[in-house]
């Protein structure tokens, strides 16, 4: 019979079947092993009986000195899905391991739970089951996941499940429903408590110590079904966190209160209150201290608010605080400074305190923030950086600070010292302050590294004179060094500060850079101005990322600008950006050069704009982005691989955005509706016209490509046109293919193009698959007539050449023109004369994607001489034109100047008529010879001498 047992319990089990009818005890022995082995399980402690299956959800399992654990024999695996009543570890002489093969694999609890001292809970995933009965846990020290990096308890219990020590799990503890207990015991988790779904669920903290210990570490209990009673619990957030999600840090409801809540950590900056409280119904807390840097969202009330000194606090704008005790941001005086401000620029943030309550706060630099209720806010030693309403700042001193010692922290006050090379430990700048890096700071090859290692201030900035070049660093991406002055870089140091906010002082600032590259080797090196008066280049200007204009005016003086991404200038605040004869060049596959603000006036002046990176995205939020009604002047996009965003989508059928020359020297989209004086496509590339857009060319558009390359002319939406409006300059173009275009003036494209369908107003000669023949068939009979320039020009314009295409005009066979006779577009031919000319033309150069070049030859033949006429005619009785004597090939005689008709030689002829006489040949009949007939009486008569003596007969 037991044989029999065994077999059916091994049927059972290869099925997946549990079988249990009644509640058992189950004991495990034999040391190591699957859960699923039932020659693991006995009926009692150490004994000798099998149970028949497995234990199921209605078992209680223990582990125990009877389990045969060694030092060498001590793991139990969790081969399948387990699952159990109540689980008890106690009394193993070697603490054991119990551990899950796979993920999948979990331990479903039905009960309670105790773990031995000593033991590894290495379970990924433990589930504390709904089974309508009040649970207990008892951990003894033990790490529920201990190891496993996603260790999680889910609790699913309806009805209790409450704490008899102090509780730990490696990652997440998800509360599903029911009641949690914590019983005033310390609670540690790796990452998350996170009480979601819609099941009603309570919370109960006591006076517990609940431990947060994850970057991106919450407490969640938002769900609208959770009751919290926070009782006089703490909640600490340990780990430095950074990121600034509202996700993160506390998730409460709007309503339920929290006790204390304490950020331990000094190097945090991100996330500590998301936005739970709303507008009508606050989060509510007893204390709440960060003692770093942080965030804070949503609408919250605190007894106290207590944040460190020399950090920076983010409140979410247009919130309120209301603080009924006490609100400290207190930095002692020259010992660093502290950042209060708005998530956004502009909008405030209420703070709201009862008359009574205390305000304790220096040492800040603020933006954004209002005060109301009745408070004294006084905001000693501090700065207003703007938007700030109900509070006192009192003058302060400023100070010329002179940085000592080589490497080190910004905010250590003991690198700093009033005079240059003098002893430290005076003061750490804020932004009324002068700083100064010279000779005096002791910069070594060594030593040579500054800093930024909070958010910092000064006013102006000079780095000059150190023997050795320094490097100014961030330690951090929020480390942020803000001017309210001008700033002066050392050549060859490097600036590796990621980002740099030129802030509003409301005063004229200069930048001289001495070619330093601002946020070097950092991939977000960014610029930002703030200030509402002028910032002005003194020398050429390089920024590693993104140069933001915010306000004010931006003189670049006509220096060159190397950006590697965007320039900027948008919000609501006035900006008048002055680009005099400026190159700027940006160098990022995904650049913009960002005006569209209607805010900001572009004088563009004579400068270019380069694009010089290969542009794929096909995004109208990229390229030249500009408002309707603004002038650029030259723009090039010099990559010849690119085939992305040039122009985005700013001007309008009513204002088009205007420029003076684009050129284009890859393919690309073209947003929006625009005007050009120039418009220069390249041969070979594609170019796509947004849908509906007009495009209109004031003096001459380059839409050819060239005898090696086709280009490439169509619309963003299939069968729906774009329009090319082609004002002046020529409007003959070849080697096109042109799809969904329609031209608002007519437009001709030669016998190398091709129609794709749906073009209108342009013509297209019938296609020729034969060879190119730029100059066309020889001239024959050719006569040059200094009155008609034709009629001695040579001209290439059917070679469609564009701005960058060269020409080289040779004579084949005359000895006496030898070399090259002109590099123009057309050739005089009158100082050469007649014979064969030939023209070499070169598109582009050696090594463009569309280098071409091509050769062809004309032969031009001078018209035939007109012929000599005899002009006497001896008198018969009928002259007719073959009387008179003509010298010259094929004669013809005509009536007049214009008629065809030819006469014949018999035609009478009589004195003083007039004829006209030619002659031909090779085909080629000279011009008409004017002849007035002349008849002669030609009979013989002797002459004799009068006064010669004669004889007669």
């Amino acid at each position: 019979m037991k044989y029999f047992i065994k077999i059916l319990a091994s049927i059972t089990l290869l099925f997946g079947i549990e079988c249990n009818i009644y509640a058992a005890d189950y004991y495990w022995v034999g040391g190591s092993g699957n859960w699923s082995d039932i020659n693991h399980w006995r009926t009692s402690s150490g004994g000798n009986t099998f149970p028949a299956v497995v234990p199921g959800k209605t078992d209680n399992v223990f582990f125990d000195g009877g389990s045969g654990f060694t030092s060498g024999s001590k793991t139990i695996t969790l081969n399948v899905v387990a699952n159990c009543h109540n689980i008890i570890f106690s009394g193993s002489a070697v603490a054991p391991t119990i551990v899950s093969s796979t993920d999948t694999n979990t331990l479903n609890i039905y009960g309670s739970s105790e773990w031995q001292k000593g033991m590894l809970y290495k379970v990924t995933t433990t589930n504390y089951q709904n089974n309508n009965e009040h649970r207990t846990i008892k951990s003894n020290g033990v790490i529920t996941g201990e190891s496993v990096s996603s260790g999680t308890v889910n609790f699913y219990e309806t009805q209790s499940i409450s704490l008899l020590d102090d509780f730990n799990v490696k990652y997440n503890l998800f509360q599903y429903a029911g009641t949690w207990n914590t019983n005033n015991y310390r609670v540690d988790l790796g990452y998350n408590f996170i009480a979601p779904s819609t099941s009603q669920k309570t919370v109960n903290l006591g006076s517990s110590h609940i431990y947060l210990n994850g970057v991106i570490s919450s407490f969640d209990t938002k769900s609208a079904n959770t009751v919290l009673n926070a009782g006089t619990s703490v909640i600490h957030f340990t780990a430095n966190v950074t990121n600034s999600s509202p996700s993160y840090g506390i998730q409460g409801s709007a309503g339920q209160t929290y006790y204390d809540v304490i950020f331990e950590n000094p190097l945090s900056t991100g996330s500590a209150i998301g936005s739970g409280g709303t507008i009508s119904s606050s989060l509510n807390f007893h204390n709440v201290e960060l003692k770093g840097g942080g965030y804070i969202y949503g609408f919250n009330r605190y007894n106290q608010l207590i944040l460190a000194p020399a950090k920076t606090f983010y409140i979410e704008r247009n919130t309120t605080h209301t603080i009924t005790s006490l609100f400290s941001l207190n930095t002692p005086s020259c010992e660093g400074w502290s950042t209060l401000k708005s998530t956004s620029d502009g909008a405030a943030v209420n703070i709201s305190m009862p008359s009574g309550s205390s305000v304790q706060v220096s040492g800040v630099v603020m933006k954004d923030m209002k005060a109301s209720g009745g408070a004294n806010f006084m905001a000693a030693n501090s700065i207003n950086n703007g938007n700030n309403s109900g509070w006192t700042f009192p003058s302060s001193t400023v100070k010329n600070l002179y940085w000592i010692g080589g490497s080190g922290n910004w905010n250590d006050k003991f690198h700093w010292s009033q005079t240059s090379g003098g002893v430290g430990g005076y003061c750490v700048p804020g932004p009324g302050d002068n700083v100064f890096f010279d000779g005096g700071s002791g910069f070594t090859s060594g030593s040579k590294t500054i800093t930024v290692d909070n958010v910092s201030y000064c006013h102006n900035i000079i780095f000059s004179g150190s023997a050795v070049a320094p490097t100014i660093v961030s330690s951090i991406d929020t480390n942020t060094l803000n001017i309210y002055g001008s700033s002066e870089w050392q050549k060859d140091m490097l600036y590796k500060v990621t980002t740099t906010n030129y802030q509003n002082n409301d005063e004229n600032r200069t930048i001289k850079s001495n070619g330093v590259i601002t946020g070097e080797s950092v991939s977000s090196g960014t610029v930002n101005f703030y200030e509402t008066q002028s910032i002005s280049l003194l020398d050429d200007f390089n920024v590693k990322y993104i140069l933001f204009q915010h306000a004010g005016t931006w003189n670049t003086n006509n220096y060159r600008v190397d950006l590697g991404y965007n320039f900027i200038a948008q919000s609501i605040s006035q900006k008048t950006v002055n680009l005099g004869s400026s190159h700027i060049y940006l160098n990022g596959v995904i650049s913009s050069f960002d005006t569209k603000s209607s805010n900001t006036v572009l004088n563009a002046g004579t400068s270019v704009i380069h694009f010089t990176a290969n542009v794929t995205n096909s995004s109208p939020s990229y390229g030249i982005q500009g408002s309707a009604g603004q002038t650029y002047y030259d723009v090039i996009f010099e990559n010849p691989l690119s085939t992305g965003s040039a122009i985005g989508s700013g001007g309008t059928i009513s204002s088009s955005l205007n420029f003076h020359n684009v050129e284009l020297k890859g393919g690309g989209y073209i947003y929006g509706f625009n005007t050009y004086d120039q418009l220069t496509l390249t041969a070979g590339k594609s170019y796509v016209f947004e849908a509906g857009s007009t495009q209109t060319i004031i003096s001459k558009l380059y839409a050819s490509g060239n005898p090696c390359y086709i280009i490439y002319l169509l619309s963003s939406v299939s069968g729906t046109k774009a329009n090319l409006d082609v004002q002046s300059g020529s409007l003959n173009f070849d080697f096109g293919n042109i799809k969904d275009i329609n031209a608002v003036q007519p437009l001709h494209y030669g016998e190398k193009s091709t129609n794709a369908g749906n073009s209108t107003n342009i013509i297209f000669d019938p296609y020729n698959s034969g060879s190119f023949a730029g100059l066309g068939n020889d001239l024959i009979c050719q006569e040059y007539d200094n009155s008609k320039v034709n009629s001695y020009t040579l001209n290439a314009d059917s070679f469609v050449p564009n701005p960058s295409t060269t020409f080289k005009w040779t004579k084949i066979g005359d000895l006496n023109n030898k070399g090259v006779l002109g590099t123009d577009s057309s050739l005089d031919l009158r100082p050469f004369g007649y014979g064969t000319y030939q023209v070499d033309v070169t598109y582009s150069t050696v090594g463009s994607p569309d280098y071409c070049t091509v050769t062809d030859q004309i032969t031009i033949s001078r018209r035939t001489e007109i012929p000599v006429v005899n002009s006497r005619v001896c008198k018969k009785a009928a002259n007719t034109l073959g009387d008179v004597t003509v010298s010259g090939k094929d004669i013809k005689w005509y009536s007049d100047e214009t008629s065809s008709a030819v006469l014949p030689l018999s035609t009478v002829i009589t004195d003083g008529q007039a004829y006209y006489v030619t002659q031909t040949d090779n085909n080629c009949e000279s011009n008409r010879l004017l002849y007035t007939v002349k008849i002669n009486n030609c009979t013989s008569q002797s002459m004799i001498n009068p006064a010669l003596p004669f004889r007669t007969k």
